[in-house]
């Protein structure tokens, strides 16, 4: 996961004394504001999902001044005094004169929280007077003696302002040690203001018993990250009854396990390690080489000057220093797999949990040419460093065993998206052809609801045939902008849909990052299972049963545009109701209006009806209404009143429903066409104006080196205004001009400070460029969309679908006073023309220190340009600008127009077939005086009616395959005519199933529901049937039902045969035979035995024991006097010998059998020693 290395932070100043609790509730005035806060979700619940007693441990408004509270920060910084500017009352805290983003307010709450006890945070916060907005965290430091210091982030409340408070409130489960309540910005140095700040005791509802458990209905081990926290109380109750498996969060990262070279601190791993085997829980390593969260001792050595002096230094690239690292890591993964072996046993054993390790984390930066990230790791050892680290680690956990029992696996973010995911294919297909030994591939997946779910499954495909496991390691869905019942709905089916496509996949494991949304590193996005209350969201709904899901509401944008006309709906999309039917929406002042483009060719007059409602209620008109009428259908305008004034971020109710003669009746949100009855309306949201810059076609292409030269002077200049992450930062000025099929850009930046030093090409000083060519505001990314980042440098970096946009950027970057500017030409990948849309982004990062500080942007607020174009603003081609008067020279007295000439088709678009989703192109040409213009026109093949293909324009026409063939032609057009092309049809390319994934015999207890998996490519996409026969018989019978991949069964007495058979048009595959067996949980037969004996006397005890399969043995031994079993070093035989210690002692010996029916523990076993 990606997360800044913690700071060690300095003292507190003043904040030593501790508090007492006091009893004053949250002041009335809060009520009201209050509503605003995040809500938990959950089905059928509120705000907060169940009643809870409440004791307020802490209050403070600051009326009697400071009392406790004081400056988080150095000696100096920050100022911490009273202001007049409160928010109840008359006085409030302000934090100014702040010399870095974690200087802050706090107070000791070592006297106020009770470990174990769950707590509901609140504090109210604004910026000072001038302030930018930024986001303000309420935060707990922990200190705990032997380790380093922790910080828990409990809530952010985002882009807090100067103009009002904002409420910041989270959950927060105290834990033992020293800790610290404190406030900070999540980036920059604003002052800022707090006031009533208020602790809370609750007494939370707890694990809800009577809902199904996740790991009982997913197909593959269900993980969660965890700490400490989750070790105890209500929890560990979530965690045990939900997940079989987990993910230290932080505990096993090289600066938790190494902080000081040599000095090695198992003890906050070993408590979890202790917790999975109480619990017979399984353990995913994580992580052993990492560019984060590793001490910088690791890449430093001594020097010492001739004055005795030690000074750390980097290590060079020197063989001498080359050994020293190489030296570090291997000691450190060894030290790492010996400790766990020798705590509890052999890896593979019923005592060790581990079953998996992620060997190395983000190793790639799909900027660079080999797709590796320039960490620090890669400067000092090369590219190399990556396949010595699986090779120690095999060696360390498996004995070098290609087939041991810990799986190493490399893991890494946004694979997801194409770039990225190419990247890493690249490596790890490098890496298997060098032989190293990696297991697995591991997708982190913190995704949002803007992330086509395709693309996932897109990745899970890219990888599958290299025949490694794969596992998602560390998801979670963030909900952007203010948390609402409707989006926690929306999370809910993304969920649904995002587990549809997991299931379709054999993954060694699924992991979520985080047990509860309080608990997330993502808090302020709410994007995991449960509530801070321990309740379950609809994300766990959408996991477990969709069914129980409520309908989604729609949701879509209204931009604020006064009077839209023609020009302005052409900026977007239609968000469609039904086939060509679908709307727009503008809001201006208090008025919504709403451009409906009905398909429908039948005139039926007052019979063809367009239905809105809206927040007045609701609103009819009729065909004869329209503003606008065609052979296919018609057009309408309607304005609907708002209850008050609109502004940007407000949500308003709204739905269309659309009816003709025939009785065919169909609306966006309310499937039902019942709004009136049902009041089902979705959501639309009031957005700022979409940003339009005309681009002049250039007088001359311009030379791409980074000089401003005559021909961008004149040209329209926009600026990256926007504030998308911190504070102020880095601004651009940014010119746009056009020539032949390519849109060129400069920006010039202000940034006086340039930085490039971190190995992330989006944390350096740069701009980033993004292309939307067609202005087809898809959302996701189309292959030709793409986002084209230069840093200051020079150095380039291109993200989206490298085969189609790899070799569109020409670029150059050079530095200037003040900053710096970027030049770029940008190929289209069409022909454009004066008139056409373009979809464009511009975004400035801003860097110091090896991150960024700052995001600006020109369009979209969303801080989502890099996932989703919908938001992007747009160009329009225009023409070049007027040179003035020009002398027109000798006149022709009697000049001859030619004559026009109709079109006459000269090219013929040929059908073509292809794969899914490829993009193929089709061609048309004809001659006309004048030159025609041509419009492509498509239909379904089992239609005869024509649509026009939106913005298809130019004479070559590209599209994506679909399932279902579709019909194209294109029609030229001129004044003295019109011709029409020969039809082509774009269809699938048929090719027979090939199975990719098998399905496994499985044996288990009788009665258990097991899942069988299969899966198949081909295209069109083969359907499967299951079928199942008795052992001993030929005869093949079909599952009644069975036509998804995964097929889940209950293991019967009698043993049963399974297989899936895949079917489409060009032919059938049929799987291997997967065998399903009843198996029998263990039973102890002979139970060992207590034995006294004589000092260094060898003693046996031996354990007999049935069940089926085979059940393994782990022995464990406890001294006495304590309470912890320890695993006994390859202590897995039926017999265990050990050597009778001094004389007077007493050992406690047991055995833990186990298979995949269950487990068996043994009777305690006393060894004494007279």
């Amino acid at each position: 996961m990606r997360r800044p290395r913690l700071l060690t932070r300095l003292g507190v100043g003043a904040v030593v004394a501790a508090l007492s609790a006091a009893t004053v509730g949250i002041p009335a005035a809060a009520a009201g504001e209050a509503s605003a806060s995040r809500s938990t979700g959950g089905i059928a619940t509120g705000v907060l999902a169940a009643e809870a007693l409440e004791i307020t441990a802490l209050t403070t408004g600051f009326e009697d001044g400071l009392g406790a509270w004081g400056p988080r920060g150095t000696e100096s910084a920050p100022v911490v005094t009273l202001s007049d500017v409160a928010r109840t009352g008359a006085s409030a805290a302000s934090v100014a004169a702040r010399g870095d983003t974690w200087h802050g307010l706090g107070t000791s709450v070592a006297d106020v929280f009770l470990p174990a006890t769950t707590y509901e945070l609140s504090a109210w916060v604004r910026l000072a007077p001038g302030e930018s907005a930024t986001d303000v965290r309420l935060s707990v430091q922990r200190t705990v003696e032997g380790a380093d210091d922790a910080y828990d982030t409990v809530a952010t409340a985002t882009g807090v302002t100067p103009d009002v408070w904002v409420q910041v409130t989270g959950t927060y489960q105290a834990l033992t040690g020293s800790q610290l309540l404190y406030l900070e910005t999540a980036s920059g140095t604003a002052s800022f203001l707090v006031d009533d700040v208020t602790v809370t005791q609750t007494a939370a509802p707890g694990v809800q018993d009577d809902i199904p458990s996740l790991k009982d209905v997913v197909p593959w081990p269900f993980g969660v990250a965890i700490d400490e926290r989750e070790t105890t109380g209500a929890s560990s109750q979530l965690v045990t009854k939900h997940f079989g498996q987990f993910t230290p969060e932080n505990q096993m990262k090289p600066e938790a396990i190494q902080p000081t070279e040599g000095e090695f601190t198992f003890a906050a791993a070993d408590a979890l390690m202790d917790f999975a085997v109480d619990n017979d829980l399984r353990v995913y390593g994580h992580t052993l080489v990492w560019h984060s969260q590793t001490p910088d001792w690791f890449f430093e050595k001594t020097v010492t000057d001739a004055e005795g002096v030690e000074t750390a230094v980097p290590l060079s690239t020197s063989a001498e220093d080359q050994a020293v690292l190489r030296a570090r890591m291997r000691t450190h993964i060894e030290t790492v797999a010996e400790h766990f072996r020798t705590t509890y046993g052999e890896y593979g054993t019923a005592g060790n949990p581990i079953v998996g390790f992620d060997v190395v984390n983000e190793v790639i930066a799909e900027s660079e040419p080999d797709g590796l990230r320039r960490s620090e790791w890669f400067r000092v050892l090369g590219p190399g460093y990556i396949a010595e680290a699986f090779e120690i680690a095999s060696e360390a956990f498996n004995g070098g065993d290609p087939e041991g029992p810990v799986a190493l696996f490399i893991n890494d973010y946004n694979t997801e998206l194409p770039a990225k995911r190419e990247a890493m294919f690249s490596v790890v297909e490098d890496l298997l052809a060098a032989g190293a030994p990696v297991d697995g591939v591991g997708h982190q997946l913190h995704v949002s609801l803007a992330q086509p779910i395709g693309q996932i499954k897109e990745t899970l495909d890219r990888f599958a045939p290299l025949g490694l496991l794969q596992n998602v390691s560390e998801l979670d869905v963030g909900i952007d902008g203010t948390i609402t019942q409707e989006k926690l709905v929306e999370q809910g089916y993304y969920y649904a849909d995002l587990f549809d496509v997991l299931r379709d996949y054999d993954l060694s494991s699924v992991t979520v990052w985080g047990p509860t949304d309080t608990r997330s590193w993502r808090s302020e996005g709410s994007p995991l299972l449960f509530d801070g209350q321990l309740q379950a969201k609809p994300a766990y709904w959408g996991i477990v049963d969709r069914a129980q899901l409520p309908t989604l509401t729609l949701r879509t944008n209204a931009p604020e545009a006064e009077a839209p006309d023609a020009t302005q709906w052409a900026l977007l999309p239609d968000t469609s109701i039904s086939g060509e039917t679908g709307f727009q929406l503008r809001w201006s002042g208090s008025t919504l209006v709403t451009r409906v483009t009905v398909a429908d060719a039948t005139d039926d007059g007052a019979y063809d009806v367009v239905t809105l409602f809206g927040p007045g209620g609701a609103k009819s008109v009729t065909r004869a209404d329209a503003t606008d009428t065609s052979a296919d259908g018609y057009e309408v305008l309607v304005s609907l009143p708002l209850d008050t004034a609109g502004e940007v971020g407000a949500m308003v109710p709204f739905d269309v429903r659309v009816a003709d003669h025939s009785g065919d009746v169909r609306s966006w949100n309310d499937k039902s066409n019942t709004q009136e009855e049902s009041g089902s309306l979705g959501v639309v949201t009031l957005v700022e104006p979409v940003s339009v810059v005309a681009a002049p076609a250039a007088t001359t292409a311009p030379v791409i080196d980074g000089d401003v030269d005559a021909v961008w002077d004149g040209v329209p200049t926009l600026t990256t205004d926007r504030q998308i992450e911190g504070t102020d930062g880095a601004r651009a000025t940014v010119r746009v001009l056009w020539h032949g099929d390519r849109l060129d850009v400069l920006a010039e930046v202000a940034d006086p400070r340039l930085d490039a030093t971190s190995s992330n090409a989006w944390e350096q000083d740069s701009v980033e460029i993004f292309v939307d060519p067609v202005n087809a505001k898809a959302g996701p990314f189309n292959p030709a969309d793409g986002q084209y980042r230069v840093n200051y440098l020079g150095v380039e970096s291109i993200s989206g679908d490298l085969a189609t946009i790899g070799e569109r950027l020409t670029s150059a970057a050079k530095v200037i006073d003040g900053g710096y500017v970027v030049e770029a030409s940008i190929a289209l990948g069409r022909t454009a023309q004066v008139g056409d849309l373009v979809g464009l982004e511009l975004q400035v990062n801003d860097a110091a220190d090896g991150a960024r500080t700052a995001v600006r942007s020109w369009a979209d607020p969303t801080g989502r340009s890099y996932q989703s174009t919908s938001r992007w603003g747009v160009a329009t081609l225009a023409t070049a600008p007027d040179p003035g008067p020009v002398d027109p020279g000798p006149v022709d007295p009697d000049p001859e127009d030619p004559k026009p000439v109709a079109p006459v088709v000269t090219t013929q678009p040929v059908s073509v077939t292809g794969a899914l989703g490829r993009t193929v192109t089709l061609v048309a040409a004809a001659t006309g005086e004048p030159a025609p213009a041509v419009q492509w026109e498509k239909r379904r093949a089992t239609s005869t009616r024509w649509f026009p293909v939106r913005g298809a324009t130019t004479p070559t026409l590209r599209i994506d395959v679909r399932t279902t063939p579709i019909v194209y032609r294109a029609v030229f057009t001129n004044k003295a005519g019109s011709a029409a092309t020969a039809e082509a049809t774009v269809s699938l390319r048929a090719t027979a199933p090939r199975v990719t994934k098998q399905p496994r015999s499985v044996t288990a207890k009788k009665g258990r529901t097991v899942t069988l998996r299969a899966a198949a490519s081909g295209e069109p996409r083969p359907t499967v049937r299951w079928q199942k026969r008795r052992a001993g018989s030929s005869t093949w019978h079909t599952v009644r039902g069975a036509t998804r991949l995964t097929l889940k069964v209950k293991v019967r007495s009698t043993t049963i045969v399974y297989r899936a058979v895949f079917t489409n048009a060009a032919g059938k595959a049929v799987t291997r035979s997967a065998v399903v067996r009843h198996g029998v949980k263990p039973r102890i037969v002979s139970q060992p035995r207590s034995v006294t004996t004589r000092s260094r006397d060898s003693v046996r005890f031996s354990v007999k024991a049935t069940g089926t399969p085979r059940p393994t043995v782990q022995w464990y031994q406890r001294a006495a006097g304590s309470q912890r079993w320890t695993a006994v070093k390859r202590g897995t035989g039926r017999t265990l010998t050990v050597k009778a210690p001094k004389r007077g002692s007493k050992v406690a010996f047991k055995a833990i059998v186990k298979n995949s029916a269950g487990r068996a523990v043994t009777r305690t076993a006393i060894l004494r020693v007279r």
